[in-house]
């Protein structure tokens, strides 16, 4: 497995090499142009020169210089064997006059010979540059033509420009090793912050979550960091959230438990069948608490707040039909008054079994806190953006200073009295922020209790718009 170190040193090396590569290309054609340009200027300065000398030669051999010469005679011509910078030719009115050894043989250059030219002589490619000038010649009385001829071999400039580029870029190429071992330490010093905030994790323990320090980190750092203390927050608050559960549903199955083994002691020593039947009845409903109680207690163990919630489209309308329809026993063993209010079909997105379980506590609340003969009404309708969900009952109600408690794990209201064990909310609320829904509890013109739950809505696509 690669380091970072490594990575980021592949990295640098990777993007320095691409740049000189990328860059030869252009740091060639520069040099070609700048050396194409100086060569030039070169040629014309010697084809000046040369000018200038043959026009004080001409002037003081008087005409020697200008008799024609038979074929194959060389004559008065000048042949240099020390070859000069660049190779030429010297011609007086089409006779040659002086040329280097070098120079291959041109026609006679003429008035409409070309300033520059690229020609092929014996395989090699020329780049010729002729240069014209008249020169007054006092001995003949008139005027002579006077061209200088410079050449350049095309391939020396080639080679010339490989030569100059080599020289520019191969002492890049040999501090590529330095470069590499001084990037190499110098992420490793760039690392240090790293280094030190995985010792400060590594001193943390599952019951010794303190936060990170992060004053001494590099910028880059810090939002690592902050997840990292955020993730340590949860951690340390999911742990006492657990001890406390633990502690709390200890206790609240040691209860029914303890009733459980008393009525047990009573049952087998009772010397009548009524109190024997008494005993055993209260056995029943010992047995019918624990029973609810480790029922609401799995259910609190299955929603965890990172529960990835199925997406249905959930009618609530029916869910709470079916609700009251399993609860109506309970319902009638009380006569309550237990209805729901006629609506159409309401939709939400969520997970149908805990919408259900939902569902299920407000109204298994209402029912068990509500006096003999009193009413639970249930409606459910669409306002607007929302979806509404609406159970009220005639029970005691919920005083307000209590209303934000009652949806803790186990709390009940010391006045309580009925069949609870203190989740029921507790789920529900707990359902209903999976859901992205809230749960109010609100007071009824009358006496009782009103407890609305307020969804996201839903429109399937064949709905009409409200």
């Amino acid at each position: 497995m690669r380091t970072i170190r490594t990575r980021l040193l592949l990295i640098i090396l990777g993007v320095i090499l691409l740049g000189w590569l990328a860059l030869t290309p252009l740091t060639q054609y520069q040099t070609r142009q700048q050396i194409d340009a100086l060569m030039h200027q070169r040629a014309e300065f010697m084809a000046d020169t040369l000018l200038v000398i043959m026009e004080g030669e001409v002037q003081e051999e008087g005409t020697v210089g200008l008799v024609p010469q038979a074929p194959g005679q060389m004559g008065p011509v000048h042949h240099y064997e020390s070859e000069p910078p660049f190779p030429f030719q010297l011609w007086i009115e089409g006779d040659i006059r002086a040329r280097t050894v070098s120079m291959p043989d041109f026609a006679a250059p003429t008035m409409d010979t070309p300033a520059w030219q690229e020609l092929v002589v014996n395989d090699e490619h020329w780049l010729i540059h002729t240069r014209h000038k008249i020169i007054v010649s006092a001995n003949r009385g008139g005027q002579v033509n006077a061209w200088a001829v410079v050449g350049i071999r095309k391939d020396d400039l080639d080679a010339l420009a490989e030569d100059l580029v080599w020289r520019a870029i191969w002492p890049l190429f040999v501090s590529l090793p330095i470069i590499a071992i001084t990037v190499y330490i110098g992420i490793g010093f760039g690392l240090g912050p790293l280094r030190e905030l995985a010792k400060q994790v590594s001193r943390r323990t599952p019951l010794r979550l303190k936060p990170v320090a992060a004053e001494h980190v590099p910028s880059e750092v810090v939002p690592l960091v902050e997840a990292l203390n955020h993730l340590f927050h949860e951690v340390q608050r999911t742990l006492i959230n657990e001890k406390r559960f633990t502690a709390d549903a200890a206790h609240e199955l040691r209860t029914p438990l303890s009733g459980l083994k008393t009525q047990a002691h009573v049952a087998l020593r009772a010397e009548d069948d009524v109190s024997r039947q008494k005993a055993l009845r209260q056995i029943v409903s010992s047995v019918d608490r624990l029973s609810h109680l480790v029922t609401q207690l799995l259910i609190l163990a299955r929603i965890d707040p990172e529960i990835e919630i199925l997406d249905q489209e959930v009618d609530i309308t029916r869910i709470t039909t079916e609700a009251m329809a399993d609860l109506g026993a309970e319902a009638v063993a009380k006569d309550l008054d237990f209805s729901f209010v006629p609506s159409e079909p309401v939709f939400v997105v969520g997970d149908d079994t805990l919408l259900t379980i939902l569902v299920r506590n407000i109204l298994s609340n209402a029912i068990n806190y509500t006096p003999n003969g009193g009413e639970v009404i249930v409606s459910a309708n669409r306002a607007a953006d929302r979806v509404e969900l609406h159970v009220a009952d005639t029970g005691p109600g919920i005083p307000g200073e209590h209303r934000k408690q009652v949806f803790e794990r186990f709390f009940r209201l010391s006045s309580a009295e009925g069949f609870g064990i203190g989740l029921g909310l507790s789920i529900a609320a707990r359902i209903a922020a999976l859901h992205g829904a809230t749960i109010n509890l609100l007071d009824r013109d009358g006496p009782g209790l009103l407890v609305a739950v307020s969804f996201p809505t839903f429109r399937r696509p064949d709905s009409p718009a409200a």
